[in-house]
């Protein structure tokens, strides 16, 4: 079916729309943004510093700092477990380490399967 002749009109004057909107937006932002951080940084601060004074409960601090403590425990112990998940295979390293004595000294070399290989700097 093909596209009504309106609809495309519209879709042109749209495209047009939009790119207008999308310059003038880019134009603002260049000069407008400066001088927007620099009112949102004096709100802020104001803001702040009339909380400040304000003292906080101690049941609230001990609420807060106990959820804190319980929050990082469950991220670390749920990273821990995808790291060691029971059951998973380990995977092997690509590459298999050889020693070679060269003198009083023993070189060691990490060989690729790609037939790369990488020699310590120091034996």
């Amino acid at each position: 079916m093909p596209m009504p002749e309106w609809l495309k009109r519209r879709l042109k004057k749209a495209g047009e729309n939009l790119e207008s909107t999308v310059t003038g937006a880019i134009f603002w932002l260049i000069l407008g943004g400066p001088i927007a951080l620099a009112a949102g940084y004096k709100y802020l601060r104001d803001f702040f510093l009339q909380l400040l004074p304000i003292s906080t409960p101690l049941w609230a601090t001990i609420a807060l700092t106990v959820l804190c403590c319980l929050y990082t425990y469950v991220k670390v112990a749920k990273n821990q477990a995808k790291s060691t998940e029971v059951g998973q295979p380990v995977k092997p390293p690509p590459f298999t380490i050889k020693q070679f004595p060269i003198g009083k000294y023993i070189w060691e070399a990490k060989i690729y399967k790609s037939g790369n290989f990488e020699v310590n700097q120091y034996p």
